[in-house]
């Protein structure tokens, strides 16, 4: 390899080493809910971190996986499943970036409760428990951001099991769009036009029909 191009890899590798810094630090600060952490602290994790990206239909992880870093939605969609041993798939929320994944094994230390897939190209920010929990235990006041978040996704799982056994399917189609438009809508002049591309079969998954 000649000197010129030993330079222009070693200036490439220099460019890609910096963008993903740039894109650590940019999602870490705006990940929910660690947005309100002291910005030291998120400047050490982001120094901890590191950037995996996914292709279309990628498994970010498997229900019961053990894991060893948050994995943080920097770009893409991804969708939240349970599979059967026969391989039936039940989909029940997706994931859009900016979400967070893998705080029960942070806290539990226990497998994953479920699939993670990208629907789309995924980046992925990986934030290693050890970083977590070194900053967790010199800031214990930090854990009370992550229970309230807890708290709020076991409380809208537990909307999502209410409306999947009482409510009507045209109901329970119509929250689903509610919920896709919140997190996954874009303002448009006819009113909100969800972005991510679905097919039947998914949403009726999401639907539970």
């Amino acid at each position: 390899m000649t000197r010129l191009a030993t330079a222009k890899k070693t200036r490439s590798a220099a460019n890609v080493a910096e963008s993903n810094a740039e894109l650590c630090e940019r999602a870490i600060f705006a990940a929910k809910p660690i947005d309100t952490w002291p910005p030291e602290v998120l400047r050490r994790l982001v120094a901890a971190s590191r950037v995996r990206r996914y292709p279309r239909g990628a498994r970010l992880s498997s229900t019961g996986e053990p894991m060893q870093a948050l994995l943080l939605i920097a770009r893409g969609d991804v969708e939240v499943s349970f599979s059967s041993a026969d391989g039936r798939q039940f989909t029940y929320a997706l994931g859009a970036s900016g979400v967070l994944f893998g705080l029960l094994p942070l806290v539990d230390a226990k497998g994953m409760p479920h699939d993670l897939s990208a629907l789309e190209p995924v980046t992925a920010v990986l934030i290693p428990f050890s970083a977590m929990h070194h900053e967790l235990a010199a800031r214990p006041s930090l854990w009370q951001s992550l229970a309230l978040d807890i708290a709020w996704r076991f409380r809208n799982l537990f909307g999502i099991m209410h409306g999947h056994v009482l409510d009507p399917a045209p109901v329970r189609l119509a929250n689903v769009l509610l919920r896709l438009a919140q997190t996954e809508g874009e303002a448009v002049p006819e009113g909100v036009a969800i972005q991510v591309r679905l097919s039947h079969e998914r949403l009726g998954e999401l639907a539970g029909v």
